[in-house]
């Protein structure tokens, strides 16, 4: 999938689109649709920023998280949101 901002996503203007309450809801909006109830997930970059979200607000749905090329600090997620909705 692609996450919002990038690929053939929605790219919202409004900083607050970006939060991560809103795009762990976004994989598990895809798990669901794709009836899939537990997964493995691969997060580069940004994907694995989301990966730390997906730990914290959504590790049930998971057998395993990779996490590569990504920092923890969910506070510093406007330097990446804005590097990527540009």
């Amino acid at each position: 999938m692609d996450c919002r901002g990038h690929g053939a996503s929605d790219k919202p203007h409004d900083f607050e689109a970006y939060g991560m309450a809103l795009q762990v809801a976004d994989v598990v909006a895809v798990l669901d649709d794709l009836n899939i109830s537990k997964a493995h997930y691969f997060g580069y970059s940004v994907g694995g920023y989301i990966a730390v979200g997906l730990a914290k607000h959504a590790s049930e749905r998971f057998h395993s998280l990779i996490i590569s090329g990504a920092h923890p600090h969910e506070g510093e997620q406007g330097v990446l949101t804005q590097c990527s909705s540009s």
